[in-house]
């Protein structure tokens, strides 16, 4: 998951953990609200039912304590229901009246009815239980100081709970339109935070391809200093590299002046001492090790050049096809001194846009290491084909091919595979030949298989 994703989904989950702790907070709030709100009113309506039992008792008998089917039929007469469903009953808690008759069907049970209702509120408690949506609010009645009997209200919390329902909804839409909001302004901040970190990560993918140029970023934070640091070493990079390159090429030239002599006295004694073969082993000897030197120190100047930028290229209209075919043909005297054969398949007249030079010198660098790591007797196959506006030329030799742990480090300069041991090589070729078809816009591929052999695939623009 990418950074920029990460820093979304944290945002949207803070959010939402945020806002499922508010929104619990608040049903609770709004709960305890509720039950408030519907015990004080309750409260009000005993009051107001209280009130008028007074004044029914003030015209009763003054020995008459309790409600008795008399007093309850005058007080039915008499009472409105208020909030709720209003039942009196008597210090035996037989029920006397429900003055408004409105079919409830209990959620308790006769027996746990009085147990959990009605007595309690006949020793004198207050009783205020919710069950299944529905409030029951009990109290004693109280006259002269004694417990005249049972004041039962039944609420039900239907239009209450519709109410919080709604509000419950619009919450829940806003809650919605809140995490899309959170999505929105964290998609804004995170591509802010991300961007420095893009061109940090950038700058330093152009460190790894050697390309030193510094970042600019005006920061006075952590990733301002991290863009200074960085900047800082690539600056010793360039020029640690830069004195490193120039080393190889100072010690190359200073090499190359002597072995330049010694191949040419070596090649002019061995034209002077012939016929002893000792000497003769001993010079040829002397000769290949001249040869290979040269021929290293030649790679490691060409290296310096390109990595100092002065590796010169001159682009022309270019017969792809007539080059291939001169080069292979001047390769086929060293193919057959190896016993192998190359067999060419090159389509005729495919132009490219190439410097000459060193195109022959990539192909030279491909057949030759075709040529070293084949067997014996072996056959070579050279195709050159255009597909899709490229012109594709393939070489596959049958030979000891390249360790799949090897693969990777191929176009790495020095590297040589280790399965290579007692092959002469320097292990540049490869790295030379790359950079040159990544001047011409190309692409090198390469597939092998240990003990199998090796294929490797040049992809160039057609002009």
């Amino acid at each position: 998951m990418k950074f920029r994703t990460r820093l979304i989904v944290f945002y949207l989950a803070a959010a939402i953990v945020s806002m499922v702790i508010i929104g619990a907070a608040a049903w609770g709030s709004l709960e305890l609200y509720k039950k408030k709100t519907v015990e004080s009113q309750l409260t009000d309506q005993s009051n107001l039912i209280f009130a008028y039992i007074r004044q029914v008792f003030l015209f009763q008998k003054a020995s008459q304590t309790e409600i008795n089917p008399d007093s309850a039929k005058i007080i039915a007469g008499n009472l409105s229901s208020g909030i709720g469903q209003v039942e009196l009953y008597g210090k035996s808690l037989q029920l006397l009246c429900n003055p408004v008759e409105i079919e409830e069907e209990s959620s308790y049970k006769p027996d746990e009815y009085k147990k959990v209702i009605l007595k309690p509120a006949l020793k004198g408690d207050k009783v205020f239980l919710t069950k299944n949506r529905v409030v029951y609010y009990s109290v004693p009645i109280i006259n002269n100081g004694k417990t005249a009997g049972v004041l039962v209200i039944i609420y039900r919390l239907n239009l209450i709970n519709e109410y919080l329902k709604n509000v419950l909804s619009i919450l829940f839409t806003g809650a919605i339109a809140f995490c899309i909001l959170i999505v929105i302004i964290s998609i804004y901040i995170s591509k802010k935070m991300v961007k420095p970190i893009n061109q940090l990560v950038e700058t330093t993918e152009r460190y790894a391809k050697r390309d030193f140029t510094v970042l600019e970023l005006n920061r006075n934070d952590e990733l301002g200093k991290l863009s200074k640091s960085i900047n800082s070493m690539g600056s010793q990079l360039y020029e640690y590299i830069g004195r490193q390159k120039q080393f190889i090429s100072n010690i190359s030239h200073e090499i190359r002046t002597p072995l330049t002599a010694i191949k040419g006295y070596s090649e002019f004694l061995y034209d002077e001492i012939a016929g002893d073969p000792d000497t003769e082993a001993a010079l040829t000897h002397l000769k290949s090790e001249a040869g290979r030197l040269e021929k290293l120190v030649s790679e490691l100047l060409e290296l310096a050049r390109h990595d100092s930028f002065q590796g010169s290229f001159v682009f022309v209209k270019t017969n792809f096809s007539n080059l291939l075919k001169d080069t292979i043909e001047k390769m086929e005297n060293k193919a057959a001194a190896n016993k192998l054969t190359i067999d060419p398949r090159i389509s005729p007249d495919v132009f490219i846009n190439a410097d000459p030079e060193k195109m022959v010198q990539v192909v030279v660098n491909i057949l030759d290491n075709a040529i070293k790591y084949s067997h014996r007797g072996g056959i070579i196959d050279a195709e050159m084909f255009t597909e899709n506006n490229n012109a594709v030329f393939i070489v596959k030799d049958f030979g000891i091919g390249i360790p799949k742990e090897d693969m990777k480090n191929i176009f790495e300069r020095f590297y040589r595979a280790s399965n290579a041991n007692g092959i002469t090589g320097t292990g540049l070729g490869l790295a030379i030949s790359n950079i040159i078809i990544e001047k011409h816009k190309g692409e090198i591929r390469i597939e092998s298989n240990e003990n199998k052999g090796t294929s490797v695939k040049i992809v160039l623009p057609l002009m």
